[in-house]
């Protein structure tokens, strides 16, 4: 079983954390919901809905994606060292 690696696994997930940021930011902007401020505010500290509200959001994005990374790759690493998969030997018959 390969190993995964934190750095990929971290920068996938900060870019579709970043991308489903931009394009929540973004539907807020075209139809605003009392909903969005209220979720914003208590996922991203220091949100606002502001030039610099942005910027902070979307870096608290990118770290919690750095923070599930290196957490899931820890774990999955773990796991595949501590569980053994069966190899297959050829296939199957019946």
């Amino acid at each position: 079983m390969n190993k995964l690696s934190i750095s990929r696994v971290s920068a996938a997930l900060a870019v579709l954390s970043s991308t489903t940021y931009f394009i929540c930011f973004v539907w807020n902007a075209v139809a605003h919901s009392p909903f969005s401020d209220t979720a914003f505010a208590a996922a991203f500290p220091g949100f606002s809905w502001s030039l610099i509200g942005f910027a902070t959001g979307l870096g608290w994005s990118i770290l919690y994606s750095g923070y599930v990374g290196v957490v899931f790759v820890v774990a999955y690493n773990f796991c595949c060292r501590v569980i053994p998969t069966p190899h297959s030997e050829g296939q199957r018959s019946g």
